[in-house]
């Protein structure tokens, strides 16, 4: 039987397995093998394999390590390698060893002689009933990397303690799981959930709030399931976590932070944990937590997740420390993340589609981003695309980035949030006047872009910008040479421009292009109108205000692209569109419709006429700092 890197030949080995069967627990030959003695038994008692170039005496005396284990043989030659009939290579200590790996029944002490020890070579059920969590725990007390067999089916249903050691040791532990699927059965206590994975003290006092921790496991790979609620890894007591390559499914917690440490935490707090390469389906969350220090998430995607990542208390100040959250996919599922105050935080490349269950229907949003003790600071959202349902696009108050941060809160801001390169259908981006820095976002809808910034605190400046995009058909919009050119929304006006004590004037800027219905564009126009607007209950006690805004519009300028100028090479010229235009502007329903005068839809040769204007305003509104103050905010010298 020949034995080369860790395995046995497939050929040598089913040569020798009809001795196996022959052979008892005890490893002696049972009465029907002693019957029928042949070559087979000789070659289960002394098989010289060639290892390293020695010809080594390998005894084979069991059929798997369970049997090993289970065996009664009192001896066996001190320093000859013992192999099982599925390929488990063992090395027999002296019987004066004390750091034998394990210990038969008989007595016989045992190294694992495999270059890597799995949970299955120290007698892991792996049978889908026993507990195999202990075997997993031995693994790591024998070596810092542990592998799993991939067509195995482990069943963790105790707790497992990883050995203890510091952020500050030099050696990393490794679980490398391949495609092996681990099922988790927690331990509960009081109906909670226990993690699987902790650190060994504190898997001797649970309850404790020293810092009993250990640090630095990667785990690799593996598909990861549960039978029962069940957490996996407990965030508290494991720090350096690395989680990579690896399927969660059907699962309540990936890693959690919920043991109190101390006094400041007293929902503990998760340190240096990082997630990469992985995919969730039906957990209800990926993390678990309210304090998080050195958050790494990268390339996760999840389905029918109720929640991703969560580190949410509002009352610690802050609530996250540099986080780290990129290329995301995350469908049909909830929030994919709510965080309470963060100081330090890259958001950038984010996919969601259609989340709309669990807190996503509370919160009406699917990034939350928590009022907390103090405004976040530091934080930049870049390359995030959100796909709404229907039911969210429909809802004015959705919004796909919530953002409970007020500007005037209490509190200092280090570094305003910046909101970049973001995309939305149907459906409000960001809470209105949260953002400072705000460039090249976009969407399919009105609402996008609605109050993106706020340059400056609300106590100061008050100025919001607001951009629009909609195209209007001659066919409906057109009548008398009176053309549609901006709608403007009183929800957007009273939700984002206008509130209790803050009259406001500004500017809005309608960018007009005129195209064919084929596409072309045959002239362009723009168009700049001031406004002035108020709530209708300024200084009106609470109970006897009215919810209404009132707006007044007046063309302050008007400029075209001349016509006759040439646009292809077949004759086609730009057309001027708009002669002598005169501003009507009017309340219809809902929204307050902007239009010109002086229209004449111009046709040209091989395009026809421009039957469509593509509109896009921007509105920039400047507020006053409470009229019922203006006495204080205004100094006349003598």
């Amino acid at each position: 039987m020949n034995y080369r890197n860790g395995k046995i030949e497939r050929r040598t080995m089913l040569a020798a397995a009809s001795a196996w069967a022959a052979w008892d627990s005890s490893g002696q030959p049972s009465a029907a093998e002693s019957s029928t003695r042949s070559a087979a038994p000789a070659l289960a008692q002394h098989i010289a394999v060639t290892d390293g170039g020695d010809v080594q005496q390998a005894i084979a005396v069991a059929p798997n390590p369970r049997a090993l284990i289970a065996s009664t043989r009192p001896t066996l030659p001190v320093g000859s390698t013992i192999r099982t009939a599925n390929g488990y290579l063992y090395r027999v200590a002296p019987a004066t060893a004390t750091d034998q790996h394990l210990t038969t029944a008989g007595g016989v002490k045992l190294y694992i002689g495999d270059p890597y020890v799995t949970p299955d070579a120290l007698g892991a059920p792996v049978d889908g009933v026993g507990d195999d969590a202990p075997y997993f725990e031995r693994a790591f007390r024998i070596s810092r990397t542990v592998q799993l067999i991939a067509t195995s089916r482990y069943r963790l249903a105790s707790v497992i303690g990883l050995p203890n050691q510091t952020l500050y040791d030099r050696v990393s532990m490794f679980l490398f799981c391949g495609g092996a699927t681990i099922v988790a059965n927690s331990p509960s206590v009081g109906g909670v959930p226990e993690a699987i994975f902790t650190s060994a003290a504190a898997k001797a006092a649970p309850e404790s709030g020293d810092n009993l921790y250990t640090g630095k496991i990667f785990v690799v790979g593996g598909n990861w399931t549960q039978d029962h609620p069940s957490v996996l890894f407990n965030g508290d007591r494991i720090y350096d976590l690395r989680l990579s390559q690896a399927s969660f499914a059907q699962l309540d917690t990936v890693v959690k932070s919920f043991r109190a440490k101390g006094a400041d935490y007293p929902n503990g707090y998760i340190q240096s944990l990082g997630m990469s390469n992985c995919q969730f389906s039906n957990v209800r969350r990926w993390v678990d937590a309210k304090v998080g220090f050195d958050l790494s998430f990268d390339n996760l995607g999840g389905t029918n997740c109720d929640g991703g990542i969560y580190v949410d208390s509002v009352t610690a100040d802050p609530a996250v420390i540099s986080i780290r959250w990129k290329d995301i996919r995350f469908q049909d599922g909830g929030c994919a993340l709510v965080l309470g105050k963060v100081v330090g935080g890259l958001f950038e490349g984010y996919y969601g589609e259609t989340n709309a269950i669990g807190d996503a229907v509370m919160a009406r949003c699917e990034i939350w981003f928590k009022r907390g003790s103090a405004p976040s600071s530091g934080v930049s959202l870049a390359s995030l695309q959100f796909q709404p349902s229907s039911t969210q696009i429909a809802d004015p108050d959705y919004r796909a980035i919530r953002w409970d941060d007020e500007r005037n809160q209490p509190g200092t801001i280090a570094a305003p949030p910046s909101l970049r390169n973001c995309w939305t259908t149907g459906a409000n981006l960001i809470t209105p006047g949260r953002v400072v820095d705000f460039e090249g976002n976009g969407g399919t809808e009105s609402r996008l872009l609605k109050n993106a910034r706020a340059p400056m605190s609300p106590q100061s400046a008050r100025r919001t910008t607001i951009s629009d995009a909609r195209i209007y058909l001659a066919a409906k919009e057109l009548r008398a040479g009176v053309y549609t050119i901006a709608k403007i929304s009183v929800d957007d006006m009273l939700n984002n421009v206008v509130d209790a004590y803050r009259p406001t004037q500004g500017e809005i800027r309608v960018m007009m292009q005129h195209r064919t219905g084929g596409g072309q564009v045959i002239g362009t126009s723009l168009a700049v109108i001031d406004f002035v607007a108020m709530t209708a209950s300024e200084g009106v006690t609470t109970a006897n205000r009215v919810n209404d805004v009132y707006c007044d519009f007046a063309l302050k300028s008007f400029l075209a692209i001349p016509g006759g100028l040439p646009i292809d090479k077949l004759g086609a010229r730009t057309q001027r569109h708009f002669t002598n235009p005169v501003l009507a502007a009017k309340r219809l329903s809902n929204d307050y419709v902007l239009a010109l005068s002086g229209y004449a839809t111009v046709s040209v040769p091989n395009y026809g006429p421009a039957d469509r204007i593509y509109s896009c305003i921007t509105m920039h509104a400047d507020a006053l700092n409470g009229s019922n103050a203006l006495t204080s905010a205004i100094t006349i010298a003598p």
